[in-house]
């Protein structure tokens, strides 16, 4: 479908805005030729309900046709990220499935905790279990 036909709400919402605006300005000039008030009440009256309801139509459908453009952009975002996965996936998965030798700890030379009391190889530290802390609350939040 050409672009002309489906951008039909941006070229009805801008001529309704176009609309809008002629009627506020016919009206104003209906108005100020007008010099008694009791006749210038149906012409502010009638251009004025005729501006609001073009103004408020015309940007409504602008704002649709922003929303939609707003959408097909999203969509196009999509196939194009659904495409790269199926690119790229192939790739991470066979990495993924490669064995890598991994040392163990012993050779790598990481010192691991042994029983409790006993010193750790490589370290100059003895293991001792953690212990809880006994919690104190400090004086200036104590409740008397």
């Amino acid at each position: 479908m050409p672009k002309s036909i489906r951008r039909w709400r941006l070229m009805t919402g801008a001529a309704l805005l176009l609309g809008a605006v002629v009627a506020a300005i016919v009206g104003y000039l209906k108005i100020s030729t007008e010099p008694s008030v009791a006749h210038q009440v149906p012409y502010l009256a009638s251009a004025g309900l005729a501006t609001l309801i073009l103004a408020v139509v015309g940007g409504a459908l602008l704002m649709a046709d922003q929303i939609r453009a707003e959408d097909d952009r999203v969509e196009e975002i999509e196939r194009s990220l659904v495409r790269m996965a199926e690119v790229v996936a192939p790739a991470v998965e066979q990495q993924a499935r490669i064995a890598v030798p991994v040392r163990s700890d012993d050779e790598a030379g990481i010192a691991k905790p042994k029983d409790e009391g006993e010193w750790a190889p490589g370290t100059s530290v003895k293991t001792t279990p953690a212990r809880p802390r006994k919690r104190t609350i400090p004086p200036a939040t104590r409740r008397h």
